[in-house]
């Protein structure tokens, strides 16, 4: 079983020593730059009222609504999922069902159900 784990986590390693960042034109830039440019980016499109929004399909269905999620409970930026069919019960989760459909700052309930 250790020796499982351990070729599991050097996959991941290797995977991670491979990943290639580029800007738009194709230009290939420092891993640490393209994290900076998307943190600016994402905080800008917030700042400006607007949304991240993520998309996936199949198994990075999960992985989209989980980064909607992420981002908008721990770095309080607005995000959406175009999949969100596990949002809800993440969220219920994370926050307690009382606060799923409520604001980020105050959990002020912002849908009434009956």
């Amino acid at each position: 079983m250790a020796d499982l784990l351990q070729r599991y986590i050097q996959t991941l390693a290797d995977a991670l020593s491979h990943v290639e960042v580029t800007d738009r034109a194709a230009n290939p830039m420092p891993l640490e730059q393209g994290c900076e440019w998307f943190r600016q980016t994402a905080r800008a499109t917030h700042d400006a009222g607007n949304k991240l929004m993520f998309v996936g399909n199949g198994g990075s269905a999960s992985i989209a609504s989980h980064l909607a999620i992420d981002y908008s409970k721990n770095g309080d930026l607005r995000s959406l999922a175009f999949n969100d069919a596990s949002a809800l019960t993440c969220l219920g989760n994370d926050l307690g069902y009382e606060n799923v459909f409520a604001s980020r700052s105050k959990f002020t309930p912002v849908l009434e159900t009956c």
